[in-house]
């Protein structure tokens, strides 16, 4: 079996897709601990969710985008991905 070296881009995607998810929850944490604490609950638990959702989601189509055009598969029309 060859030794072959990990395809660490690979393994980068993985981590930012996590990344993502953490910053999509992390929000509605921090919202339900206020909420606790402070007695206003589910109002911080809301904020925290669209937050959360709004924040996870421009991220999220931010990562896809540039793995679009790293692999060639979108970022611009088909003119911009012809060779010269």
């Amino acid at each position: 079996m060859p030794d072959q070296e990990p395809d660490l881009r690979h393994e980068f995607r993985w981590v930012e897709l996590s990344q993502v998810g953490l910053e999509m929850v992390s929000p509605i944490v921090i919202g339900l601990v206020l909420d606790n604490w402070l007695g206003w609950a589910p109002w911080l638990t809301i904020v925290g969710a669209l937050l959360g959702f709004g924040v996870g989601m421009v991220r999220l189509i931010g990562v896809l985008g540039k793995r679009g055009k790293r692999d060639g598969t979108g970022g611009g029309n088909q003119r911009d991905r012809e060779a010269p």
